[in-house]
């Protein structure tokens, strides 16, 4: 095919794909017995491979692989080595899936396209059914643009580009009626969540908050513990807006480096 619409149209369903930040080189997107969908790429110098077909079991295509198993969110996932490729295959909903790459520590399989691809894998079959598992409490929009319509204020977000970072869902939150923007980026599993509403996000007031000062505004800090170790909530309000940002694996001066860009002129 010549590219991934051409795929995708032939095959008649949305094909898991790297996102934008992976940078990938020299694509190639095949069908293969007229129903499996395959893209070939490079990566950092790594080829990659990813699959998709409806139905499930493994659709690798490599044999007497040794796999070991692991879940993501619920769902188990297959994945083994063989010389020096890592194979993993999965299913979600109606499809199987499969990547595979050279020249990479199991480490980096496992964060980089395991857990990434996973859950985008999830996303692509969630989108179908309103985002109630991926994103709950909230419902999808389109845009910052419909946010800022629907809810009558300014929707804080981050400049785009921002250090790789992309938005990949905007909703509106059930209880809070604010706006509610996740990001992800690069190669490991980090987000950004941003909400802006009339009202102070009240899930986590039980947890032990630091004053930061950025630009002027005092700004409630807490990292999270237990099973939610990685994840940094911030809190603050300009007197028109209150705003939270949660973070997941973030170092702190990373999150400081963010709220200093976004407490300053309005977040411009």
């Amino acid at each position: 095919m010549s590219d991934i619409m051409e795929l995708q149209s032939a095959l008649s369903f949305t094909m898991l794909d790297l996102p934008a930040y992976y940078a990938e080189e020299d694509p190639h997107y095949y069908i293969i017995d007229g129903t499996l969908g395959e893209i070939q790429c490079k990566v950092a110098g790594r080829d990659v491979v990813i699959r998709q077909q409806e139905g499930s079991g493994d659709i690798t295509g490599w044999y007497d692989v040794a796999y070991k198993e692991l879940e993501y969110d619920g769902m188990p996932c297959h994945y083994g080595k063989s010389d020096d490729t890592f194979i993993a295959w999965w299913e979600d909903a109606d499809y199987s899936y499969a990547v595979t790459v050279t020249d990479i520590n199991e480490n980096d399989f496992i964060n980089e396209y395991i857990y990434e691809l996973s859950q985008m894998s999830q996303r692509n079959y969630l989108e179908q059914i309103g985002f109630e598992r991926t994103y709950p409490g909230t419902t999808p929009r389109e845009d910052t643009k419909q946010l800022e319509e629907e809810l009558g204020i300014a929707i804080l977000e981050l400049p785009e580009g921002y250090d790789h970072f992309e938005p990949v869902y905007f909703g509106i939150t059930d209880d809070t009626e604010s706006g509610f923007i996740s990001y992800k980026c690069g190669l490991v599993y980090t987000s950004i969540d941003l909400i802006t509403g009339r009202q102070r996000e009240t899930e986590f007031d039980d947890e032990d908050f630091q004053p930061v000062e950025h630009n002027g505004i005092n700004v409630e800090i807490a990292q999270m513990t237990g099973p939610s170790e990685g994840v940094i909530v911030s809190e603050w309000s300009d007197g028109a807006c209150c705003y939270t940002m949660i973070t997941s694996h973030l170092e702190l001066d990373e999150v400081n480096a963010i709220l200093e860009l976004l407490t300053a002129s309005g977040g411009e």
